[in-house]
């Protein structure tokens, strides 16, 4: 008995839940940790790993002290290779080859933002409660529910 070869997309996501996206949290406390953790760990189609160094995503709280100290390192980093990155924060920052989420934020949020960041990780975006686009800076402005429909329009395809 022969067994129908996998589609395109059907690889594509056993290869995606067999290869961990490695991320770093900087300036979260325990339970913000535990709480991503949890998130990541309830997720079906992608495997998420916690890690210390070499991460595909980071995700930095610049709320703390902590936070901000790391995520200063990070961005003014002099070899420019830094993966991308969603800075989490009261107050809405620009981040080049990343997302900023403003809190509060759903844990969705957090997803989608992950998704848009491994798809399109070259491209420098924001999330604000309206969509924008600023021509001026070449930046892409995004509101997480923007980024939440189009993971779910993936899901679907």
């Amino acid at each position: 008995m022969n067994t129908p070869a996998l589609t395109e997309a059907a690889q594509q996501t056993a290869t995606t839940a067999k290869t961990p996206v490695r991320i770093l949290l900087k300036g979260m406390d325990d339970p913000g940790r535990r709480s991503l953790r949890f998130l990541f760990s309830q997720q079906k189609g992608r495997c998420y790993q916690v890690v210390n160094e070499r991460p595909d995503i980071i995700i930095a709280d610049i709320d703390d002290f902590r936070g901000k100290a790391a995520w200063n390192l990070i961005r003014f980093n002099k070899d420019g290779s830094r993966p991308p990155a969603i800075v989490l924060g009261q107050e809405l920052v620009t981040v080049e080859r990343g997302i900023a989420l403003q809190k509060p934020f759903h844990p969705r949020d957090i997803l989608a933002a992950m998704d848009d960041l491994l798809e399109n990780h070259a491209e420098p975006v924001m999330a604000e409660t309206e969509a924008k686009q600023h021509s001026d800076s070449g930046s892409i402005h995004a509101s997480p529910s923007r980024m939440l429909h189009r993971l779910l329009d993936r899901l679907r395809a």
